[in-house]
């Protein structure tokens, strides 16, 4: 019986142990949501009115309808058929259906011969070995998402659309839509798909000249969505990851409990055996 007790109680004792893991990563995980978040809101409004000034570049111009607009951003190679892809996966786990809703989303729009840039170590343990040609040059960007390697990232995919071997660039991520939920999405970067803003009382005017300020904006435009679907990607992994812990807790709670009252049980039944046998020992003098 005293063996039983103390197998009981060790399995109570390592529980604890695993409790105490899964509630300081849902600790951790949501302080991260919460940074992350406050990033993502920042860059949200800053793409926002980063579109409002590009399309005011592109739509506006009464006075010359006619105006071609230059610029490798914006134009479609007709002639490419394949796509350039880039997934953000997670680097770590425990983070619930997070890598793989992401990876079954992509394998349904994924073509023959699409390509693909790997970002996150599980994207590497899933596609490697796939047939597919993949690119791991930014596999631990999620782990350093700042301007530097966004700008490396920018650079890459704007080189390799560039070539005119894709006929477009797209981002698969997940869009964070509130603390239970984030959804898979395709975005595509390049080219720059826009819609036209309202027709204004007056012409915006460009200094020092419209072109000048295409360039530029169109460049700073391609990283901000970049950084801003980073961060989208970054506040659903934590979010998803702090779910998957605070459900651990939860189950590991239950099953202490369940463990603590068969403890006691079992601990009852041993003192009433004694008790037993002691009444049935002093009966025998």
């Amino acid at each position: 019986m005293s063996q039983g007790l103390n197998k009981v109680k060790n399995r109570i004792g390592a529980i604890n142990s695993t409790r105490k893991v899964t509630s300081a990563m849902k600790l951790v995980s949501n302080v991260k949501t919460r940074r992350y978040s406050r990033e993502l809101e920042m860059q949200t409004a800053y793409i926002n009115s980063m579109e409002q000034i590009l399309n005011d570049c592109v739509f506006i111009n009464h006075h010359n309808g006619d105006e071609k607009i230059e610029s490798i951003y914006l134009q479609v190679n007709d002639k490419a058929s394949k796509i350039l892809y880039v997934i953000y996966s997670s680097t770590l786990g425990l983070c619930g259906g997070f890598n793989n809703e992401l990876f079954r989303f992509f394998k349904n729009i994924y073509k023959q011969d699409d390509e693909l840039v790997l970002i996150g170590e599980k994207s590497l343990h899933e596609f490697r070995g796939s047939g597919i040609k993949i690119y791991t040059d930014f596999i631990k960007l999620n782990g350093a998402v700042n301007k530097d390697n966004i700008n490396a990232l920018s650079r890459f995919l704007v080189n390799k659309y560039q070539s005119g071997k894709y006929k477009s660039v797209h981002f698969i991520y997940h869009d964070f839509v509130n603390t239970m939920l984030s959804v898979p999405k395709d975005l595509q970067i390049l080219p720059i798909s826009l819609k036209e803003n309202n027709e204004y009382a007056y012409d915006p005017v460009f200094c020092p000249d419209k072109e000048t300020v295409i360039k530029e904006v169109v460049s700073n435009y391609v990283k901000s969505i970049l950084y801003q679907k980073m961060y989208a990607s970054l506040v659903s992994e934590n979010s998803a990851r702090r779910n998957a812990m605070d459900n651990a807790d939860q189950n590991a709670k239950d099953m202490i409990d369940k463990l603590q009252l068969e403890y006691n049980k079992a601990r009852q039944a041993a003192i009433t055996q004694e008790l037993t046998e002691v009444v049935a020992g002093s009966k025998d003098k």
